[in-house]
């Protein structure tokens, strides 16, 4: 058992790595809580590999799990998996690009015994306007599509209960490409989502892996997928 099991999804992040993974064990050591950082190579091809074993090697808080590229959703859902299967009894997911400030984490952290789910709430982008917008489009698509509103559906700062994860993982679309929105959804209707306003910083390494137009056809077949799903996530 653990208290805390830290999913962190990566994908050609080499640059960004060392910084974000120091920097977030460093605050979490701070927080004296005993925890695992999970760090999920998503089949990195521009030489994470080599780093994280030194960084490996540096913390023994970090085990790397690596798996061929399957994208983002489902680099998250299978460090959900791992964490279950530890034994952690609350699960944070972050992604690796350091936008996620280590401090808004303590706020988050405190409110625990209250909440069963935290999310961080991106209410300022450093990103740019256009994923601002993307961000507040997603989420009424989403309540379109399930009558579900989630303000923030696919924020990669939420803090969740391990039962929370057992029972939105349950209904994550096998092979789902933004399966976060799936777990956010459940999660809001079934058990309420606490949220904590965070700044979402500028990426530390390269750029998304995701163009906008893109973006915006995921989105589309996202709102698809969610109504074709929307009795499992609201049973």
């Amino acid at each position: 058992m653990t208290d805390l099991a830290v999913v962190m999804p990566a994908y050609n992040e080499r640059r960004a790595l060392g910084i974000v993974i120091a920097q977030w064990i460093r605050h979490l050591r701070r927080l004296r809580c005993d925890f695992v950082l999970l760090l999920v190579d998503d089949g990195s091809t521009d030489g994470s590999e080599e780093v994280l074993v030194d960084l490996a090697d540096a913390y023994p808080e970090l085990v790397v799990v690596r798996q061929p590229n399957a994208g983002h959703g489902q680099a998250c859902v299978t460090g959900y998996r791992q964490a279950v299967n530890l034994g952690a009894a609350w699960i944070l997911q972050l992604d690796s690009d350091g936008q996620c400030d280590p401090d808004d984490f303590a706020p988050m952290w405190s409110t625990r015994e209250r909440h069963p789910v935290v999310y961080g709430y991106r209410r300022r982008r450093e990103d740019g306007l256009a994923r601002l917008v993307i961000s507040r489009l997603l989420s009424g698509w989403v309540y379109v599509a399930t009558g579900v509103f989630v303000r923030d559906a696919n924020v990669p700062y939420r803090l969740m209960r391990r039962d929370t994860v057992i029972d939105s993982l349950d209904v994550v679309p096998s092979g789902a490409d933004l399966a976060n929105i799936f777990i956010a959804v459940r999660q809001q209707h079934a058990f309420g989502i606490e949220w904590r306003d965070i700044v979402f910083r500028r990426r530390l390494d390269g750029h998304s892996h995701l163009p906008f137009a893109a973006a915006v056809g995921k989105t589309f077949a996202l709102a698809r997928a969610l109504r074709a799903a929307r009795s499992r996530l609201r049973r």
